[in-house]
């Protein structure tokens, strides 16, 4: 049975308030992972020794992290809807729209750019970490990243949804038996109908979990309710935090007491910025002017913690971004190098043969590293990888050299001493000839590196990309050989383009794009440090992250620059991606990654009166059908919700709870068919 590692935890929704629950199911669990699985153990102290580490450093002043690099590291996503046969944009089956509005809403957290949260300059911390919605499937098909799978002709699921405590509905393995994708290149997300029987629209209800990094491939990722799939909800920022290694802020508490806290960088959530607190603040938001019970001092902003519990979570600290930024380069490397979050490119030719895959067995025999140029693949072997004996990374991972160049391939193993052959079809027929081998390497030890150096053939063919193929198995097996036969390992495939000339590349140092001062307008600039190849770049501009247009076309200077354009060409309450072509003298195309950006609605568009007003707010809503109304406060906090259905320009009233004290309030709308949200600044006498 695979044990979970998970965090839990519980929301109840009242009329004007979202209070966290005391429900985490996190330390048993964990202590009982770490008992159970040998490789997980190892993952987690090989970690913990080097947060440890890195927290001495910065203690004796010699750790410093560049918060203003333009270095952002981007995860490739897939949220899977498991619905119960309701169209898109019912109660358990939002629509592509409203998915991409929650994924948006996720980085504009992550970036301090959400309108209702703090910003750097107002305690909010910048991480430089984006979830990208996947664009390639794994056969290099093209995707949105959003998949939506009927559960309707599953009783026990439409009934009770997934089954978390063991007590009602299908167990998690037959949900990611529906629907999952290789979570070595792509991080998974689950949005399901209801969990041990709750949908979270009454009562008390788990919101979502999500497993560590570290834990194994056949469990790893997130499940969140179909009822928090909405800009504002904490949810989905709180569940990422988990998959990036961030414990509660209140870790060790069992309610009513504190966790200990002697040593910051191992107890509590062994971050130190983050003071112990206990697990609730119940209905109430303490202020800093309140004495935190566990410090005995004022309270530091840990009320206000993502990572904890309550109704005013808009914030995380700069310890947790530098744990959340160490765990994504230590545990989450291979999505962190998986090109999914790029249009797939043009495909390799087809193999003749595959090797076949072994029996079912319990080893890591298999390429685990694979070092080739510019290409660099994190694998575990046969078991880690989910008992695959064939992997095609051709469409994911490939490498550039250069015609007649001489180069190194280097290939890990881990588990057993291994023998490791590898293949280049330089002749691009389909097939692997013994001339085409290119590695053909005895293991001796465990673990072991394989190095093999090898001149590209002057017959190879060049400027399209070709297959190749590393295989390794027990030494004490056959050699492998192309297509024959596994005993215990794999065979995985990768891309090679070979470069007729080889050019000097471009180096683009940074490409950003942000709204203007009044929102009617974007502003994208960026600086190259090298430009020998390029003849023109091309500007690029998408409203979908999938069809472009282009811009603009730029004459490239020769010498390191800095460029901007002004996209006057939008609208407000919309989102942009961005891109940047570069079209090199040779021929050939280089893409940048996509940047993205927000331009929030002006309050024109928004007609809210009386403004200030006291007990009422009148609005027209510009669009027809439902909508998500959301009231915070100056600190981000949801003081009032509520769901209206409206025609188009219908006039909406909310009674505003009497309690609320006078003050500057934010009104956002939600419209759940559309994914579009406006806001507005409403002030309360």
């Amino acid at each position: 049975m695979v044990q979970k590692l998970l965090i839990v935890f519980l929301l109840v929704l009242s009329t004007f308030n979202l209070r966290a629950q005391e429900i985490c199911g996190f330390d048993d669990v964990q202590s009982r992972m770490k008992v159970t699985d040998t490789a997980y153990r190892k993952y987690v102290e090989n970690f913990e020794r080097q947060w440890a580490e890195l927290n001495r450093l910065k203690q004796n002043s010699r750790y410093v992290i560049d918060v203003n690099s333009d270095t952002v590291y981007e995860i490739p996503i897939v949220v899977h809807v498991i619905h119960t046969g309701g169209a898109p944009g019912s109660q358990d089956n939002p629509s592509d729209a409203q998915i991409t509005a929650w994924i948006d809403y996720l980085n504009e957290v992550y970036a301090t750019t959400y309108f209702a949260y703090p910003g750097p300059s107002n305690g909010g911390t910048y991480i430089p970490i984006r979830f990208t919605l996947a664009k390639r499937t794994a056969t290099c098909d093209s995707t949105n990243g959003i998949v939506h799978f009927d559960a309707s002709n599953n009783a026990a699921y439409v009934a009770n949804g997934l089954n978390l405590s063991g007590t009602t509905g299908v167990d998690e393995s037959v949900v990611l038996g529906w629907s999952r994708w290789d979570p070595n290149m792509y991080y998974n997300i689950y949005v399901v109908n209801k969990i041990d029987g709750a949908d979270g629209y009454s009562g008390s209800y788990i919101a979502g979990y999500a497993y560590f990094a570290g834990a194994s491939t056949e469990v790893d990722g997130s499940f969140m309710l179909a009822r928090v799939v909405a800009p504002g909800s904490t949810t989905l920022p709180h569940e990422m935090g988990h998959a990036l290694g961030l414990f509660h802020t209140f870790e060790g508490s069992g309610g009513t007491n504190c966790p200990a806290n002697d040593d910051c960088t191992t107890d509590n959530d062994a971050v130190c910025d983050t003071e112990p607190c206990m697990r609730s603040f119940g209905s109430s938001c303490p202020s800093n002017n309140n004495v935190n019970p566990c410090t005995g001092v004022n309270y530091q902003s840990v009320q206000y913690n993502i990572m904890s519990y309550g109704n005013c979570r808009n914030q995380f600290t700069p310890g947790q971004r530098d744990r959340a930024l160490l765990q994504l380069k230590t545990l989450r490397v291979a999505q962190l190098r998986s090109p999914t979050s790029i249009a797939p490119p043009v495909p390799v030719t087809a193999a003749s043969c595959n090797p076949t895959p072994p029996p079912p067995n319990i080893t890591d025999i298999g390429p685990a590293n694979v070092t080739l140029a510019n290409m660099s693949y994190i694998s575990r072997g046969y078991k880690r990888d989910g008992n695959v004996g064939y992997i095609d990374n051709s469409c994911m991972y490939r490498a550039t050299l250069n015609a007649n160049s001489v180069n190194t391939l280097t290939v890990t193993t881990n588990d057993y001493v291994q023998n490791v052959v590898a293949y280049i079809d330089f002749n691009n027929d389909g097939q692997f000839s013994a001339a085409e081998m290119v590695m053909d390497h005895a293991g001796s030890t465990v673990p072991e590196t394989h190095n093999a150096t090898f001149t590209v053939p002057a017959t190879a063919t060049t400027d399209v990309p070709l297959r190749m193929r590393v295989l390794a198995d027990y030494y004490q097996s056959s050699v492998p050989t192309s297509c024959a036969a596994l005993d215990y390992g794999q065979g995985e495939d990768f891309g090679v383009s070979i470069q007729s000339i080889a050019p000097l590349p471009l180096v683009l140092q940074s490409l950003t794009a942000a709204p203007s001062q009044n929102e009617a307008s974007v502003l994208v600039g960026w600086q190259t440090a090298s430009e020998t190849t390029l003849s023109d770049f091309v500007l690029e501009r998408s409203e979908d992250a999938s069809k472009f247009i282009v811009l603009e076309n730029v004459k490239p200077h020769g010498f390191p620059t800095t460029y901007g354009y002004n996209d006057n060409a939008v609208q407000p309450g919309k989102r942009y991606y961005y891109r940047l072509r570069a079209d090199n003298k040779n021929g050939t195309k280089d893409y940048s990654k996509v940047v993205t950006v927000m331009l929030h609605s002006t309050t024109g568009q928004l007609q809210v009166y009386p403004n200030p007003g006291t007990s009422e707010i009148k609005m027209k809503l510009p669009v027809a059908g439902s909508w998500q109304l959301l009231l915070k406060n100056a600190l981000g906090q949801t003081v009032f919700t509520d769901v209206r259905v409206s025609g188009n320009n219908d006039e909406v009233h909310l009674s505003i709870p009497a309690m609320l004290p006078a003050g500057v309030y934010y009104l956002q709308t939600y419209h759940k068919e559309t994914g579009q949200f406006y806001h507005t600044k409403w002030i309360k006498q």
